[in-house]
């Protein structure tokens, strides 16, 4: 798993696999190596603060409000859940970013949690530890089944759930930093 809990109930979060592409260009998985984890232990950190403070918001609701969407509830324990459950792969390279995800920092599907080089920038402003714990509170809403109830599978719109999750996710980070 991507992340474990200790004795105390914290969560422990690292990544599991590295997106490359081979010799003939096509996409490949590796497991992470040792200086895998060393090279994003920032993206380790901010996925376990992410875990850490969904936890810790436990069975509180957050009502999510999407534009053409029902509203729907998701608690601190959904998310964390969903992280602590996700195969985390980092693509330094988006060698396997599906283009209808542009160019998103991160995404979710059922079980898979995609980490690209736009989270990993270490650019002013970019790839901070608080942006990057932000932004995985937000993948942990994804696949919750307040979401999934709500979309039906209808698709969601990239640009319409943005802000929306991301209040929630800043709700929730704020919980856990006051």
């Amino acid at each position: 798993m991507s992340c474990t809990k200790n004795g105390e109930g914290a969560y422990s979060c690292q990544i599991d696999r590295v997106a490359y592409k081979d010799e003939n260009n096509k996409v490949q998985y590796r497991a992470a190596t040792a200086d895998d984890h060393k090279d994003y232990a920032k993206a380790e950190s901010a996925m376990t603060n992410a875990a850490n403070a969904a936890a810790q918001a436990g069975d509180t609701k957050f009502q999510v409000k999407v534009d053409g969407v029902e509203p729907f509830n998701v608690t601190g324990n959904e998310i964390a859940s969903n992280l602590a459950s996700a195969t985390a792969t980092v693509d330094p390279n988006n060698v396997s970013l599906d283009s209808r995800i542009g160019d998103a920092k991160m995404s979710m599907n059922p079980g898979d949690l995609r980490i690209y080089a736009g989270a990993l920038d270490s650019r002013p402003g970019l790839g901070t530890m608080d942006q990057m714990t932000v932004e995985f509170l937000h993948e942990g809403i994804h696949q919750t089944p307040g979401e999934i109830r709500a979309l039906g599978g209808i698709p969601l719109s990239p640009s319409a759930h943005q802000n929306p999750y991301n209040g929630v996710a800043l709700k929730i980070f704020g919980r856990r930093y006051r």
